[in-house]
């Protein structure tokens, strides 16, 4: 049968073709992620999860880490250009968090949507942790502030942007870069207030 809904934040949709008993057949079947982030001691696959503990615990200091690499493998023969990202799902950042990259790089085919604080930290000694979307927007922001401190914030897509913000962006630190636009400033009325790091976009750098 069709599979017509797939659970939020736990699982994604694999389309393949399978052998059997020498027939070709369209195979569809969902496979839960594993978890690659870390708060309060419990793991999570998915920042819509984490959100979801953080509210439940009434913290209005979370600190979340990520614990594993999310990059999707290219098939033989492919560049980085054949890339899709590895998280297929949505996320939203519906809790005020720091979030900690720790070193290391999550590929996402979809913008994560932050409608609460957030700050994006990368705590190792190199600082080379990395959020990137290989086509779209990496993370949009709603009527909330986005601090940028340290790590990366990528958009490889032609047309891609790295932080679309509605209001109230700060970056001490960090990097961010874009094909398109590295920072787009939504909101008429939002500020931006740089004090460190590097916004770099091949056609803007920051956009208002």
């Amino acid at each position: 049968g069709k599979i017509f809904e797939v659970p939020d934040g736990n699982y994604v949709y694999e389309d393949d073709t399978q052998v059997i008993t020498n027939q070709l057949y369209h195979v569809a079947y969902l496979q839960q992620l594993d978890p690659y982030l870390e708060y309060d001691g419990q793991e999570y696959n998915s920042l819509t999860k984490v959100s979801a503990a953080i509210t439940a615990n009434n913290d209005s200091n979370a600190y979340v880490k990520v614990i594993a690499d999310r990059i999707a493998p290219l098939q033989s023969g492919d560049s980085d250009a054949a890339r899709v990202g590895d998280i297929k799902f949505s996320q939203t950042i519906s809790a005020n968090m720091t979030l900690d990259l720790n070193g290391h790089k999550v590929e996402l085919s979809k913008p994560i949507t932050a409608t609460a604080p957030v700050k994006i930290v990368d705590n190792t000694y190199l600082h080379d942790g990395e959020l990137f979307a290989p086509t779209s927007i990496t993370i949009s922001t709603s009527q909330q502030s986005f601090t940028m401190e340290s790590g990366t914030i990528r958009s490889q897509g032609a047309s891609g942007t790295a932080v679309r913000a509605q209001q109230n962006f700060h970056m001490n630190g960090g990097l961010i870069d874009a094909e398109n636009v590295g920072v787009f400033l939504e909101n008429a009325t939002g500020t931006a207030d740089v004090n460190g790091g590097t916004i770099h976009g091949k056609k803007i750098g920051l956009k208002s």
